[in-house]
C-alpha cells in the first residue's frame, strides 16, 4: 500500500495523482534496493581483494616490491590473479604469480587458496619444484570443475649472490632489468598445474647483474586491448617488450616502470571484456 483515498472526497485528477506518486515510490524503493545489493556485492568484492592482494613479508630494507592489483570488468568483479611475495632468515627472496583460469569470485576464492598454500609452503622451507608439486595437490583435491587451471611463475633470488632461479608453469616469462637492457627470461616452462599428471616444471638459473630489476604479471597486461586504439589492438607480449626496453633506456626506476605499463590499458573507460592485471616488481633499494 503506498496511499489512501477518504471515501467520498476522490475525483478524477486526485485519483491520477495517487496513482502516480504510489508509482514513483514503488519505483524509487526498488532502485534503493538495486543500489543496496550493488553495495554487498561490492563489500564482498573489498573482502576478496583483501584476500588476494598479501603484505609482502621483507626482513630487511635491502629490496623493494611494488605490487599492484587492477581487477577488470566493469562492475571490477575480482578474478583469479594472485601473488606474493617473502625474504626468508638468510636473505633469499622468494617471488610468485599466479593467474587461475576464469574471472569472478569463484576463481578468486581459489586464487586465495593458492596463495595461502604457497606461503605455508615457503616458509615450512620447501624447494621450488616441490612447492608447484603441492600446489597441484591443493588445486587437484579442491577444484569442483576438473577443467579448471592454473598458471604460476616463481622466482628465487640470492640479492647478495647477485643470482635468480626461474620457475614456470605454463605462465608468462618475466621481464629483467640490467641498467638500460631488458631481457625476456623465455626459459622451458612446464605445463599449468592441474593439467597433467606428474609433470616436470624445469629451473633455470640466471646472474644477475649490478643494477637489476625483475618484473612479474599476469596476462591481462599483454591480452587487453590498448585504450583509445580504433584498431582495437592489443598490446601483446612483443609491444609489453617494446614499452619495458623505451622505459630502461630513459633509465625509468621500477615504480615509474609499473605505472607507464599500465598506461595503454587506463586511457578511456574499462571495457567489460577487460582481464584482471597484476604485477610484481623487485628491484634493490638504491635502484628505486
Amino acid at each position: 500500500a503506498q496511499d489512501y483515498l477518504v471515501k467520498g472526497s476522490v475525483d478524477g485528477r486526485l485519483l491520477a495523482r495517487s496513482l502516480r506518486y504510489a508509482t514513483e515510490r514503488k519505483r524509487a524503493a526498488n532502485t534503493a534496493q538495486r543500489l543496496r545489493e550493488a553495495e554487498l556485492r561490492a563489500e564482498e568484492n573489498d573482502r576478496l581483494e583483501r584476500g588476494l592482494l598479501p603484505r609482502p613479508l621483507l626482513r630487511s630494507h635491502s629490496l623493494r616490491c611494488i605490487t599492484l592489483y587492477d581487477p577488470g570488468g566493469e562492475e571490477a568483479l575480482l578474478g583469479g590473479d594472485f601473488f606474493d611475495v617473502i625474504e626468508l632468515q638468510d636473505g633469499i627472496v622468494r617471488a610468485m604469480i599466479g593467474d587461475v583460469a576464469g574471472h569472478g569470485p569463484d576463481e578468486a576464492a581459489f586464487g586465495i587458496r593458492l596463495r595461502v598454500a604457497w606461503r605455508t609452503l615457503v616458509l615450512a622451507g620447501v624447494e621450488p619444484a616441490a612447492t608447484l608439486s603441492a600446489l597441484q595437490q591443493v588445486l587437484v583435491s579442491e577444484r569442483a570443475d576438473p577443467s579448471l587451471f592454473a598458471t604460476i611463475c616463481e622466482l628465487r633470488i640470492d640479492p647478495a649472490g647477485l643470482w635468480m632461479e626461474v620457475v614456470r608453469a605454463g605462465h608468462l616469462a618475466p621481464f629483467l632489468f640490467g641498467g638500460p637492457d631488458v631481457a625476456r627470461l623465455e626459459f622451458p616452462a612446464g605445463p599449468p598445474i592441474g593439467v597433467v599428471d606428474s609433470p616436470v616444471w624445469p629451473l633455470e638459473r640466471v646472474a644477475l647483474p649490478e643494477e637489476w630489476a625483475v618484473l612479474l604479471y599476469t596476462d591481462g597486461l599483454v591480452e587487453n586491448v590498448v585504450r583509445g586504439d580504433p584498431a582495437r589492438r592489443r598490446l601483446g607480449e612483443d609491444g609489453l617488450a617494446e614499452l619495458l626496453s623505451r622505459c630502461a633506456a630513459d633509465h625509468q626506476d621500477i615504480a615509474d616502470i609499473v605505472d607507464l605499463t599500465l598506461g595503454p590499458l587506463r586511457q578511456g573507460a574499462r571495457s567489460a571484456a577487460s582481464d584482471d592485471v597484476a604485477i610484481v616488481a623487485l628491484a634493490p633499494e638504491r635502484r628505486l
